[in-house]
């Protein structure tokens, strides 16, 4: 399990743009609120993609997109692997 601290991954967000777009999915950001993501929940997807990298020996050539991180009909999340 990884840990982020939603206030300060909001402050990177409002920094850098264009880090949802290089780390999230078009499904993920939809999810999260869309042209207005929730900075807490794209703080979760994150904290569960670092958390694939790292259960992952061997994560070279895993791009951020192949790790999707989704909800379930009654919310719940589920976790999409490819590559």
């Amino acid at each position: 399990m990884d840990v982020v601290d939603t206030d300060r991954f909001a402050a990177v967000i409002a920094r850098t743009p264009g880090l949802v777009a290089r780390v999230f999915t078009d499904r993920e950001v939809a999810e999260c609120g869309g042209a207005n993501p929730r900075a807490a929940s794209l703080a979760a997807r994150w904290a569960a993609k670092e958390a694939v990298a790292k259960v992952l020996v061997d994560n070279r050539g895993l791009s951020w997109h192949d790790c999707e991180v989704v909800s379930g009909t009654l919310g719940e999340p589920s976790l999409a692997l490819r590559g």
